[in-house]
């Protein structure tokens, strides 16, 4: 009988849990905190860290757009359907053979 190092599952330890916690909060927090970021003067202050740094990541592009239409290329015919059998489920008893003659008949 092979015996392994790791056979008992280790407990967490409450502050990795406690760790795991606030850093989640954190990241919601600084999140929420961008979505709301505004100045009085409505445009973006240049003294501002979270400004230049949102400023810095956008890219400004112009949108494409191609005109195109889709042209069918071949017309499918559809596939005839099946008939199936009246149930939904298949009842293995149903098939058998007639119980031979008993001896006591």
């Amino acid at each position: 009988m092979m015996r392994f190092l790791c056979s008992k599952p280790r407990p967490r330890s409450s502050w990795i849990a406690l760790a795991g916690i606030i850093c989640a909060s954190l990241v919601l927090m600084i999140g929420m905190v961008q979505a709301v970021h505004s100045h009085p003067s409505g445009h973006p202050d240049p003294d501002c860290a979270l400004c230049v740094t949102a400023h810095q990541a956008i890219q400004v592009v112009a949108l494409v757009t191609l005109d195109a239409t889709p042209q069918p290329v071949e017309h499918v015919l559809l596939e005839p359907e099946l008939l199936s059998p009246s149930t939904s489920f298949f009842f293995r008893l149903d098939c058998r053979p007639p119980p031979a003659e008993s001896a006591s008949a």
